[in-house]
């Protein structure tokens, strides 16, 4: 009767168990664990691919953060609009004399364009600009110091009026031109950046890299750049070249050069135009 009993509350076990989890094999706790269900199946899935579900989780956390700076972005930059434009900087051109494009400046001596001998001296004067769109900029001058008593000097130009002698004329883009330098030599007040106060440029500390060469350390020292540079205020434009310009937007320069034409050496001059503040 006993043994009637018993397994008789078994099958009840069995049976209720298998109402409890119909798609299971009639075990319950009492037995071997009961088949996954979904959520057991999903943690089972994301033990097994960790990596592929921190690179989920990651990408939709770039994109969260995509998304709140783009909205911020959107914002802040409706907000500004009613405030003003941001001004792109301006482009600047160092060209030849009435703006017209010069690649480089021809800087040997050339009696037809007016240079100078005496003795074995050789003095030349040449025009060019910077044209700056009508704000302020840097002009950055180099050069390398083969040449032994090489002198540069650089002035402001203005045009010449009927009873001056000009320093430099001709005819560029059409336009002739009549210059006269003015002012003191610019280069006294330009900020040397690498003179090592000995007329050569400061040789880098082994290791160090050169403004010119980088990380080639093997130069002659001569041929190591000499840097300067002055800045320039909008005030300070003198031309106006552009077309249907309002007001000034060049500057016009003289660079002067003397040098003994018996030394057997070249050297190089870079005239470099840099954008500043725009003031």
């Amino acid at each position: 009767m006993d043994e009637q009993l018993n397994a008789r509350e078994q099958g009840d076990i069995k049976h209720n168990e298998g109402a409890a989890n119909p798609g299971g094999n009639g075990f319950g706790s009492h037995g071997e664990a009961r088949p996954a269900g979904r959520i057991e199946r999903i943690k089972a899935w994301v033990s097994d691919h960790r990596r592929e579900s921190l690179a989920i989780v990651g990408l939709v956390a770039v994109l969260l953060v995509l998304l709140g700076l783009t909205l911020g972005w959107f914002v802040d930059a409706n907000r500004g609009s009613t405030v003003g434009k941001i001004k792109e900087p301006a482009e600047l051109k160092v060209l030849g004399p009435n703006a017209t494009a010069a690649e480089q400046i021809d800087l040997s001596y050339n009696p037809e364009y007016g240079d100078t001998k005496t003795g074995n001296t050789v003095t030349l004067k040449r025009p060019f600009c910077v044209q700056t769109g009508g704000d302020g900029f840097e002009l950055q001058l180099a050069n390398t110091t083969n040449i032994k008593g090489l002198t540069i000097e650089l002035y402001r130009a203005e045009n010449t009026s009927a009873l001056q002698t000009p320093d430099v004329s001709g005819t560029a883009g059409g336009k002739s031109y009549s210059w006269i330098a003015t002012g003191e030599n610019l280069l006294t007040s330009f900020m040397p950046i690498n003179d090592a106060g000995d007329g050569l440029a400061t040789e880098p500390v082994p290791g160090a890299s050169d403004l010119t060469f980088k990380e080639y350390q093997n130069v002659q020292r001569n041929a190591r750049p000499l840097y300067r540079f002055k800045v320039f205020n909008k005030g300070d434009l003198n031309a106006k070249t552009l077309d249907n310009s309002t007001g000034n937007d060049t500057l016009n320069f003289i660079i002067k050069l003397s040098w003994d034409e018996s030394a057997k050496e070249t050297d190089v001059i870079y005239l470099i135009a840099r954008n500043t503040s725009g003031k």
